[in-house]
């Protein structure tokens, strides 16, 4: 089991709680790699997901109790079990886009307040 760079999902809970956040995205690749462990960095044994993530972008959305939900290009995830909630594999951009939007639905709420960290690679 690949496990985050530190993260603490109790921690993280009271800062969304805190700050009266419902979720938080995280797109930038330093922060997807402490949250979840998803090797996003160039000194990753493999580098593609970070050479091919304008084509194949990555996400995490932390939900208001901390957990986390990888979104993450397939070939990537393969034969790799995540320490997190759950994890939604993507073929595309458009994938990408649809699983961040699902991730965040399955949250419950319509009038969500949800934080950002960056969207890296991703066109809106």
């Amino acid at each position: 089991m690949i496990k985050s760079a530190g993260y603490d999902r109790l921690r993280a809970k009271e800062a969304m709680s805190a700050n009266r956040f419902d979720a938080y995205v995280v797109g930038s690749p330093e922060n997807i790699f402490y949250v979840s462990g998803f090797p996003l960095r160039h000194s990753s044994v493999n580098a593609a997901p970070v050479v091919l993530q304008n084509q194949y972008p990555a996400f995490c959305v932390i939900n208001g109790d901390g957990e986390v939900t990888l979104i993450a290009w397939l070939a990537a995830l393969r034969e790799r079990d995540f320490d997190v909630k759950e994890t939604l594999p993507i073929i595309d951009k458009a994938g990408a886009i649809e699983a961040l939007s699902s991730a965040i639905r399955s949250i419950g709420s319509t009038d969500l307040t949800i934080g950002v960290d960056e969207i890296s690679g991703l066109c809106l």
